[in-house]
C-alpha cells in the first residue's frame, strides 16, 4: 500500500513537472531499506517512464522550447554521466546529505521566486 501511494504522489508530483523523483526518493528512503544510490536508481526509471507521457502532453499542448531544450541536453550529457559515476562511487552517507542539500537549496529558491 505504501509504494502504491507513494507511486501515486510522485505520479502526481511528475505529472506538474514539480520534481516527483523528491518526493519518490524521500518516502522510499523513510520507508525501505533501500541504500540511497538504489532508490536514486529507482528514480531515474520511474523518471523516463513517467516523463514520456509527460512529455506526450506538453508537447501536444506546444508547451517545449525546443532550441532551449537542445542546448541544455547538449551542455547536461557529460555532466549526467559524471554525476551518475560519482553516485555510484560514493558512500550512502555522504549521497543522502548531498541530496538532502539538493532539496533544501531547491526548496529555497523556489520560495524566494517571485
Amino acid at each position: 500500500m505504501v509504494i502504491f501511494l507513494t507511486g501515486i504522489l510522485a505520479g502526481i508530483v511528475s505529472g506538474i513537472a514539480m520534481g516527483g523523483g523528491i518526493v519518490l526518493v524521500t518516502i522510499l528512503s523513510h520507508l525501505t531499506k533501500i541504500p540511497q544510490v538504489g532508490l536514486q536508481g529507482i528514480n531515474l526509471i520511474y523518471y523516463v517512464l513517467t516523463a514520456t507521457f509527460s512529455l506526450y502532453v506538453y508537447r501536444k499542448d506546444k508547451n517545449i522550447d525546443y532550441k532551449i531544450s537542445r542546448q541544455i541536453i547538449f551542455w547536461g550529457l557529460l555532466p549526467t554521466v559524471i554525476g551518475a559515476v560519482v553516485a555510484n562511487n560514493i558512500t550512502t552517507e555522504i549521497l543522502k546529505k548531498l541530496f538532502g542539500f539538493y532539496v533544501i537549496v531547491v526548496g529555497i529558491i523556489m520560495l524566494k521566486k517571485k
